[in-house]
């Protein structure tokens, strides 16, 4: 395959998105070299383009996704057994798989990577993440700014081409890439003392998938070139020659969109239904500059002749002329802009910035009615979260692509062999040639406030229907259509929408041994009962005697 043209190819598909991410980025958000040849500008020369109102909303939503789907230090995702395999067996070591999981995220800068890949799916519509593997003993996670890769999809809409951009110095290059196939201008620039630590090169990391690759994902020893993905690094300079040619058994790359965008590969941004709102705001919020500083220090019209003559400081004293008094000189001059309209208007803009970010959607209820009951309470809550459940539930969609990634990566670096509990053999999924073996990829599930409020509204549907077949078997008195429920699944399914820890749960085998207890002491209870009652029969009959 010709990997140059290939990454070419990928990298030109970001050229059309350009204008669009630069125009957003500086005005909800600008990018560090703006703000640095903002500030550097004479002051007098400064003009504000950006507003702080829409870069707090961006905030808030991208903070969102940190705090209700996968918040630090919580259980917010489960691995769980496929259907064909689900045992008590599976259910116990995918759930010590999720705890490891969970521990080894805490213990890497998943987090904080993430949230800049969240700032750019909401600022931008398109955010990345790069899992690099497992390195000095931890997961090694990088964000991935918009405007330095371009992607391609798959059948299915999924990303699985990447190629992105980036800069070594001359010693990171000769560290990572080694002497053998690095150009001439970087080995050159290594010998230099004053060239190695500073200058840098532009380098592409094209994954793409491989036409003919080795299947399983369960085993450190499968060649790289015959891995599912190929992993090319190419020098951006001269005719960019490869440098590094390797494989992945996963896509390391997570690129989620905010919301599919028709034919476009990228996300849409949520402020691109606002341009015009951004707009008026950032010209307001001049406006009201000026009109502050004319209340302030508001402009004044004097006569030639006072020129020098009048003491403008604050508690000055200007002796001023009766012949001067007629005119009315020194008086103020064109300082009746209404400040009040101009607040009215950009607040009514900044509520309409807020929506396109979900702001209100995503606010605490703060002011809820005493009497309300707990039911108008769900409803109302269900009411807003439905409102942005699309982009959600495309989150989770798209993180599982990175959750199966980090999962196939620390069951071959041996993470999920603790002693409390131990692999089903069947989990292993040997190859036809009987050489190497995958593992089974779990389902993800997301227990998340965002997804529990989700699962809210299926879950009222279902307390109305048990609550309309409670009414109808106590004026009946029958209650054998409540045979059709089984109750042991009802009950787990509330407990799971409800995000309730693994540990909780009984085993089967302690459960039926519970069972068995309970129903040993009712057995016993009742022949105590028939035994009482036969006593005292007996004492009647001989009383009657």
């Amino acid at each position: 395959m010709d990997y140059r043209r290939l990454a070419e190819s990928v990298m030109q598909s970001m050229d059309d998105m350009r204008p669009i991410w630069d125009w957003l980025a500086k005005r909800i958000m600008p990018r560090q070299s703006d703000v640095l040849n903002w500030v550097s500008t004479p002051a007098s020369k400064r003009k504000a383009e950006h507003t702080s109102a829409a870069a707090e909303a961006c905030s808030t939503l991208a903070s969102s996704f940190n705090t209700y789907i996968t918040p630090s230090g919580q259980k917010w995702c489960k691995f769980v057994t496929p259907d064909s395999f689900a045992s008590e067996k599976h259910e116990i070591w995918y759930a010590n798989a999720t705890d490891v999981t969970l521990d080894e995220l805490a213990r890497s800068k998943f987090y904080a990577e993430k949230y800049e890949m969240d700032l750019d799916r909401c600022l931008f519509g398109t955010g990345c993440l790069f899992c690099d593997g497992w390195h000095n003993d931890k997961l090694h996670f990088r964000h991935i700014p918009i405007g330095t890769y371009g992607i391609a999809e798959n059948i299915d809409r999924d990303v699985d081409t990447l190629c992105r951009s980036f800069q070594y110095t001359a010693h990171q290059a000769v560290s990572r890439f080694g002497t053998k196939n690095l150009p001439q201008d970087i080995l050159q620039a290594y010998e230099r003392p004053e060239e190695r630590l500073t200058r840098k090169f532009e380098f592409w990391h094209l994954v793409t998938p491989r036409k003919e690759y080795t299947l399983p994902n369960g085993e450190n020893n499968v060649p790289p070139r015959n891995r599912k993905f190929a992993s090319v690094y190419l020098y951006a300079g001269g005719n960019r020659p490869i440098v590094e040619e390797s494989g992945y058994h996963e896509f390391p790359y997570l690129v989620t969109r905010f919301l599919n965008w028709g034919n476009n590969v990228w996300g849409y941004p949520p402020a691109y239904k606002c341009f015009d709102e951004l707009n008026r705001n950032i010209k307001l919020d001049r406006a009201q500059d000026i009109l502050t500083d004319l209340q302030v220090y508001p402009r004044i019209l004097q006569a030639a002749e006072q020129v020098g003559e009048i003491d403008f400081r604050a508690g000055g004293r200007t002796v001023v002329d009766a012949s001067l008094e007629a005119p009315n000189l020194p008086r103020e001059w064109l300082t009746g802009g209404r400040i009040e309209s101009a607040i009215e208007r950009q607040q009514n803009i900044e509520r309409r910035l807020q929506a396109a970010f979900y702001v209100p959607c995503l606010q605490v209820i703060s002011t809820i009615d005493r009497e309300m009951t707990a039911a108008e309470v769900h409803a109302r809550q269900e009411e807003k979260i439905v409102a942005c459940s699309p982009t959600y539930s495309l989150y989770c969609s798209d993180f599982s692509t990175l959750m199966t990634r980090v999962f196939a990566v620390l069951y071959r670096v041996g993470k999920y062999n603790t002693s409390k509990a131990t692999q089903p053999p069947e989990l292993k999924v040997p190859t036809a040639d009987g050489e190497h073996f995958g593992i089974r990829t779990p389902k993800i599930t997301y227990h998340g406030k965002i997804n529990q409020a989700i699962n809210q509204a299926e879950k009222n549907s279902l307390d109305y229907a048990l609550a309309s077949i409670g009414n109808y078997t106590q004026l009946t008195g029958d209650s054998s259509c409540l045979d059709i429920v089984n109750t042991d699944k009802l009950v787990r399914y509330t407990l799971d929408n409800a995000g309730a820890p693994a540990e909780i749960y009984h085993t089967s085998t302690e459960v039926q041994g519970i069972r068995k207890k309970r129903d040993e002491e009712r057995n016993a209870a009742l022949q105590l009962q028939l035994a009482q009652a036969a006593n005292q029969g007996s004492q009647a009959l001989r009383n009657t005697k």
